[in-house]
């Protein structure tokens, strides 16, 4: 019965943190919190050190922590310092409690990631609801919840999450496949639509990693095509895309200045830095 509990204790701060994530660090602070007092209070210290010492790449990822410690030597601003670090603890306690905690079912495994992708479809809506409302300029503020590269980059994961659940034929309605498969493109456009660079670049680095995964794998013929043009058509897409923003920053359309007004409402006289 206790470790149910505490199983169920684990889940649901898990389904937290996910829903946290592209959301709000509040939220996946306090989730990471519960893990952690939950992950101590269980108190099954030899089943936690034989299920961790068999996941190395548990260990890996958390050794990662130590590089950001590693680079506190070289700061003079210690309080910037020691706030940074204390932003990237998760880094090295996550990976210990999960590889070192009795895995979830499957059931909730796929609930977990449809959390985050579902949190994030929806956080994407309102942000450009949202920028649409206080009519923002500047496009890139499209993660009005948490920094827009790290929301971008939630963005490319849920991208795959979501294909990869419309492609099951197994387990899944065909109603969640097709919101999933609608929500991946749905995405994908949104990230072309807020031109962040670095979650274009992770999902066109994550899904060639996939389609290379599929070649190798699948010996079929048509899967084979269909991969092949499938990555092409993208590949296509993310060069254009890229071509156009390096064309836009590096030519400075001046044919604005000409309607710049030239007095206030009040009468008084506007100054133009055009430099």
């Amino acid at each position: 019965m206790r470790s149910k509990v505490h199983q169920s204790i684990y889940a649901f701060s898990l389904l937290v943190l996910a829903v946290g994530i592209p959301t709000s660090n509040a939220v996946m602070n306090l989730a990471g919190a519960c893990l952690f007092a939950n992950w101590v209070l269980e108190w099954n210290w030899k089943e936690k050190w034989n299920l961790l010492k068999n996941n190395r790449l548990a260990i890996v990822l958390a050794a990662f922590f130590f590089l950001f410690v590693f680079t506190l030597f070289q700061t003079d601003h210690w309080q910037l310092a020691f706030q940074s670090l204390a932003s990237k603890t998760p880094f090295f306690y996550l990976p210990i409690i999960m590889a070192s905690s009795k895995p979830l079912n499957i059931k909730w495994q796929r609930f977990i990631i449809l959390g985050f992708v579902i949190s994030v479809v929806v956080s994407s809506f309102l942000s450009l609801f949202i920028m649409y409302l206080k009519d923002i300029q500047d496009i890139r503020e499209g993660g009005l919840f948490i920094s827009h590269i790290r929301f971008s980059i939630c963005c490319a994961l849920s991208v795959i999450f979501a294909l990869y659940f419309s492609l099951q034929k197994n387990g899944y309605s065909p109603a969640i496949r097709v919101g999933c498969f609608a929500a991946a493109i749905w995405l994908v456009i949104y990230l072309f639509v807020i031109q962040v660079f670095t979650g274009i670049f992770v999902l066109f680095i994550v899904t060639l990693a996939v389609v290379f995964y599929f070649l190798f794998s699948h010996k079929k013929s048509k899967t084979i095509r269909l991969l092949l043009a499938a990555s092409c058509i993208f590949l296509i897409g993310l060069l254009s895309d890229l071509a156009v923003i390096t064309y836009q920053y590096y030519h400075y359309d001046a044919t604005g200045e000409a309607n710049l007004p030239l007095v206030t409402s009040q009468g008084n006289e506007y100054e133009h830095d055009r430099e």
